[in-house]
């Protein structure tokens, strides 16, 4: 699968209930925060720019809000 530019315009940072965040900042790549308690990081991969409210969603995770950054030029 490419995945161009155009699919994934922005980086975000899904705030999550209980305090997790979950960072799309590497286009298909969801990576949460904190670690696990082992020092694990649980990371997710999605097809879509716009899937990643799905996937989220589908392991039961409750979004608060999402914060996305572009660059000017976008």
């Amino acid at each position: 699968m490419s995945v161009g530019d155009e699919e994934w315009p922005a980086a975000r940072v899904f705030h999550i209930t209980g305090g997790i965040r979950a960072l799309n900042l590497d286009r298909s790549v969801v990576e949460f925060q904190p670690m696990t308690l082992g020092g694990k990081v649980c990371r997710l991969h999605c097809r879509s720019y716009r899937g990643v409210f799905v996937d989220i969603r589908k392991l039961h995770l409750g979004i608060v809000g999402t914060d996305t950054y572009a660059h000017a030029l976008n």
